[in-house]
């Protein structure tokens, strides 16, 4: 549900962001009665918005701690694997290429 809600809350933050760009360029035109209007209408959407941000944003912080926690509990109990360093295909071939004896 929550990854619905931050959809829709990223969808609705773009749509926000067009709406800025427009009454920008209302304003930029002359045209201060109508970018006027439109950032009216942008501060009754973003109004109505902001509790469902904030709620998504809550969300994720929790769903962060608490990931954090668990692994701060249960990390002496699941130690990691030190990791392979990663080497190109060709800095340590296991099966080096002798050159072949010459005729003489």
């Amino acid at each position: 549900m929550t990854r619905m809600l931050a959809q829709g809350a990223l969808i609705n933050a773009a749509v926000a962001y067009d709406v800025i760009v427009q009454i920008e360029r209302l304003a930029a035109a002359g045209h201060q009665d109508e970018a006027w209007q439109a950032f009216g209408n942008l501060a009754h959407f973003a109004r109505s918005e902001l509790p469902v941000v904030k709620g998504v944003v809550a969300a994720q912080q929790q769903a962060a701690e608490a990931l954090d926690l668990t692994q701060r509990t249960l990390a002496p109990f699941f130690p990691r694997k030190a990791e392979e360093h990663p080497h190109a295909a060709n800095d340590h071939p296991t099966n080096p290429v002798l050159p072949s004896p010459t005729v003489a």
